[in-house]
């Protein structure tokens, strides 16, 4: 489990410059523009850059519990009946994104095929697709191991129960787990 947060912690610190990245570079465009200078590629750029930084944080947000989920139903059902239905919807989400993981790839693989590139900066789709890919693969992998680890006691239930802490609820650890003790 540590590797797993090491990883996404990592992913998240790449998405962080990322995202700075694209910062600078939709300002530089911006300044530059006036001198007739712009920088050639930028729609193109900001829309790789901020397809990497989704997807290599969205596993990060996951393991800290940082996605919103809305429990006017879920809320009014005995505990147990919740407890079912939060699994029951990582084990969904889990298995959504290993499906959207293969398909990503797939879909990666046939740009690669085919040559595929973007039409005014010429920079090939698929590397920013795989690394989407991986991304969404280890959000995949949150989300079953919190399922596991709940299954097999090592999370304390409430945990599977909030995806984000509410004002009625105490706050997830710095690591994004209730544990018992390992």
């Amino acid at each position: 489990m540590r590797i797993l947060q090491r990883l996404t912690t990592a992913f998240d610190w790449v998405a962080g410059w990322v995202v700075l990245a694209s910062m600078l570079l939709v300002a530089g465009n911006v300044v530059l523009r006036p001198f007739d200078r712009p920088i050639g590629g930028t729609y193109e750029w900001t829309g790789f850059v901020t397809a990497l930084a989704i997807g290599l944080a969205l596993a990060h947000c996951a393991i800290q519990g940082g996605h919103t989920i809305i429990n006017l139903f879920v809320d009014r059902l005995p505990t147990r009946v919740q407890q079912a239905v939060r699994m029951f919807a990582r084990l969904l989400t889990g298995t959504f994104l290993s499906v959207a993981t293969w398909r990503v790839t797939v879909y990666a693989i046939s740009t690669w095929k085919s040559g595929e590139v973007a039409p005014t900066t010429k920079v090939p789709f698929y590397p920013i697709m795989f690394v989407v890919a991986l991304g969404i693969v280890l959000y995949a992998l949150v989300e079953f191991s919190k399922a596991v680890r709940f299954v097999t006691g090592w999370l304390e239930p409430r945990a599977v129960m909030d995806y984000a802490p509410g004002p009625d609820s105490p706050s997830m650890p710095a690591d994004g787990w209730e544990e018992e003790s390992l």
